[in-house]
């Protein structure tokens, strides 16, 4: 990733793509969030986009620590998969911080990995729901504020690990 035109390896690549459509979709749930306070239907189409969001925060981060995409795209869209491999320092740092936010919200202590595998796949479940026709069928396991706390811990430890990736990058240089 030099300046002097040099080519861009395919992991570096793979990395800047991620990044730029976590980023993307990070910055639609942070206004859709807003959005929803005054119009609750949105609710439904947040519950797959705020999973959406934190699985490509959570890719980011595991492609910059040198997993391929074949090794990312194994686990699906199984959040708790991605972040077991996260190892113990990561998770221990999206986890702190997302718990601090989240008794914030709530008041009380969670099993943050308890927590993720409740909502494993819940991307695949939710990202067509706006063609449900009746709800009132639907089997809802959803924690809107576990998500919501969630998807913000995990894009503020991709803004960190991003930029460090960067800064060594340019350092290489």
């Amino acid at each position: 990733m030099s300046k002097d035109n040099t080519v861009m390896s395919e992991q570096d690549l793979f990395i800047m793509r991620l990044y730029s459509s976590a980023q993307s979709w990070n910055h639609a749930c942070q206004l859709l969030v807003e959005a929803e306070k005054i119009d609750h239907s949105l609710r439904i189409m947040l519950n797959s986009v705020l999973v959406l969001a934190t699985e490509l925060s959570i890719k980011t981060i595991l492609a910059i620590s040198g997993h391929n995409e074949k090794c990312l795209c194994s686990s699906g869209h199984k959040l708790s998969e991605l972040f077991e491999k996260l190892g113990k320092q990561n998770l221990k740092v999206i986890s702190k911080v997302f718990e601090e936010a989240y008794e914030t919200k709530v008041g009380q202590e969670i099993d943050f990995i308890v927590m993720l595998k409740q909502h494993d796949n819940c991307f695949t479940e939710w990202r067509y729901m706006t063609f449900v026709k009746d709800l009132a069928d639907l089997r809802d396991n959803f924690d809107y504020i576990f998500m919501v706390n969630c998807q913000r811990a995990t894009a503020q430890q991709m803004e960190i690990v991003h930029k460090l990736y960067l800064e060594a990058a340019n350092s290489h240089d």
